[in-house]
Formats: structure tokens, sequence, C-alpha cells
């Protein structure tokens, strides 16, 4: 500490926590790719896979940078600013809600009732998922990094479950793709409340 001015116990702490969280959030990843790929079709995790990457661009509407001016407000004790971040947050991501329901026209125009379905699906839950991530932001603002940590593994492990279970009970891409934003969208929620 002498010599890297640096508080290498505080770093070491939260560094723990938070190669332990990236690591089981990959390994969690892996699993899942695996189980997509024994038990769906090329086309549906296609179709899948697209439906992902085009929803987590349109969740650009719901401002993720926020999260660092959020973590930032609460390291210096400004804690009140966490709800605002919140409510603009959601405010913003209703446009990205918007832009899914766009793409979901254009397919519609195009005689595509696969993707129009799947981006009307999209649109309800955009709005939601990425915004009510802001919890992390909090507890990185307070220093908690094991809690931040032990929040995202629990998220992760009960939304990668809820998915490998629908896997196996059904090969509908609809179901499929209801079950990954519902359960993201469910249970960001419900450590938000906690963390509120």
């Amino acid at each position: 500490e002498k010599y890297t001015q640096t508080d290498m116990i505080y770093l070491a702490r939260g560094g723990f926590w938070l190669t332990l969280g990236q690591v089981i959030s990959t390994a969690g990843s892996f699993l899942l790719a695996i189980a997509f790929a024994n038990l769906l079709s090329k086309e549906t995790y296609g179709t899948y896979t697209y439906v992902i990457s085009l929803a987590g661009l349109l969740a650009i509407f719901t401002l993720p940078g926020m999260n660092a001016a959020t973590t930032q407000a609460v390291a210096l004790g400004y804690e009140d600013s966490f709800l605002p971040a919140l409510k603009t947050r959601l405010r913003w991501g209703v446009l990205g809600g918007m832009a899914s329901l766009g793409a979901a026209g254009y397919y519609f125009l195009n005689n595509n009732a696969t993707l129009t379905i799947c981006f009307l699906i999209s649109a309800a839950f955009l709005p939601l998922i990425d915004s009510f991530l802001i919890y992390e932001a909090f507890w990185a603002g307070k220093k908690q990094f094991k809690v931040q940590t032990k929040y995202r593994i629990i998220n992760q492990i009960l939304a990668i479950s809820a998915l490998i279970v629908t896997l196996l009970l059904t090969k509908n891409l609809f179901l499929i793709l209801l079950v990954y934003f519902l359960s993201h969208a469910l249970f960001n929620f419900v450590f938000l409340q906690i963390t509120l």
C-alpha cells in the first residue's frame, strides 16, 4: 500500500467478488449455450439470437450510462439520486419499446408473423429489464460488492434455470422468448425491490 498508494485490502476484497460474479456469469452463459445447441433447431436458435441481439441494441434507449452516474452519486452520498435515475431510465426505455413495436410493424408489413410476434414480446419488456438493473449501480456506489455480486449470481441462476426448464418442456420460440424477457424483468424487479 505504501508503494502503490492504493488500499490493497479493499482492492482484493472488491476484485474477488467482481471476478467471482464474472466467472459464474460466463459459466452460466456457457451452460445455456450448450442447452440451446442440444435442444433447439438451428433456425429457431438463430431467430432467438437475432431478436435478443436487436433487443440489446434497442436497450440503448434505457440510458445504460446512467448506471455509472448513479454509482458515482451514491458513492458521494447522494443516495436520493437513485429513484430519479430509475424513473428517467424507465421513461426513456419506452422509446426502446416503441422501436421494438416499429420492428414488429416492419415485419408485419413484410408478412413475417414469427418476427412480428417476437418483437411484440420484446416491446413489452424492453423498457423494464435494463432499467431495473440500476440496483447494481446502487450497491457498487455503496462499495457493497459482495451484495451486488450475490444478487447478480442469484439473478443469473434463476433466469438461466427458467430458460433451461422451458427448453426442456417446449421448443416454441415465442414461449422461450417470453420466459427470457419475463424472467429477467421479474428477477431484476425483485432485487430492485429488495434494494429499495
